[in-house]
């Protein structure tokens, strides 16, 4: 599967994910989700498409942060003000997989409001 197959095989799970699980309640029930697996299963490349997704849908629709962690085995750990943050959590996340090396090097620009921003 070429890298352009692969980015839009994950567009259309991240889309699938979006449609199905919005209304969840318990994200427990989004973690087990069908297409969330599928994610999980295309391993490292799709840290890349995850952080991709978050920089144009910030903090709308499926956030990831499980998949990551299964994807990876591991994962940043944020102090208990961030959490309740999905923007700050996807930018801290990005930086942590930009400092591991898990994405293409990027920068990341924070703004002072907690939003922030890929630069090539």
């Amino acid at each position: 599967m070429t890298n352009n197959e692969q980015c839009d095989k994950f567009c259309e799970l991240a889309k699938q994910v979006s449609e199905e699980t919005g209304m969840m309640s318990s994200p427990r029930h989004a973690q087990e989700h069908e297409a969330v697996q599928e994610i999980i299963k295309m391993g490292i490349p799709a840290c890349q498409y995850i952080v991709d997704y978050w920089a144009t849908n910030q903090s709308e629709g499926p956030h990831f942060f499980y998949a990551l962690r299964k994807i990876i085995e591991s994962g940043p750990h944020f102090p208990k003000q961030l959490h309740g943050r999905v923007d700050m959590l996807e930018g801290a996340w990005a930086s942590w997989l930009l400092e591991k090396g898990l994405i293409v090097e990027k920068e990341i620009d924070f703004t002072k409001d907690g939003k922030w921003r890929l630069i090539d």
